[in-house]
Parts: structure tokens; sequence; C-alpha cells
């Protein structure tokens, strides 16, 4: 097995990549409404839903770095304060920020 990819692989990788910025928007979304809603249990499912989909993609396309931090936040997502979720999904937003 080589480590070259295909140009169809990495036409997928750029375009994921160029998702990532639709991605730091949806986690901004939630943030805002975490803090609107003092993380009710409606918005952190949602902020749940948002990490799950990530962790999935990202982990797809080789981004092993936003797959773990988002699988840790999913974790601790409920148990922690508004103002720990919201810090935890600024990190997740910051990396993504990195590789756009």
């Amino acid at each position: 097995m080589t480590d070259i990819e295909s140009p169809q692989i990495q036409a997928l990788k750029q375009r994921y990549r160029e998702s990532l910025a639709e991605k730091i928007e949806l986690i901004e979304q939630q943030i805002n409404l975490i803090v609107a809603a003092e993380a009710d249990a409606g918005s952190l499912e949602e902020a749940h839903q948002v990490l799950h989909k990530l962790a999935g993609s990202s982990g797809m396309y080789g981004y092993n770095d936003i797959n773990l931090l988002c699988r840790k936040v999913m974790s601790g997502l409920g148990g922690s304060s508004v103002d720990d979720s919201v810090n935890a999904l600024n990190q997740i937003a910051e990396l993504l920020e990195q590789y756009r």
C-alpha cells in the first residue's frame, strides 16, 4: 500500500477543507444558542449533534486532531458549566480555523 492519493481523493479532501468555514459557523451558532438558553437540554443536544457529525467526517478525512477534540468535548458537554461548554466549542472553532 502506498501513501500516494488519487486525484479524486485529493479533491474530496480539498472540498472538505473548504467546508471548514461552514463548520466553524455551525459551531459559533451552537455557542450562541448555549449562551442564550443557558445550556438547556435542547441547545446542548444540538451542539452534541453538530460535534458528532464533525467528529465522524473529520476522522474520515484524516483530521484526527479535530476528531479527538470533538469526542472529548462531546463526552463532557452536558456535565460542564455554560462557560466550560463555550470554551470547549471555541477550542474546536480555533482548531478548525488553523486548517482554513
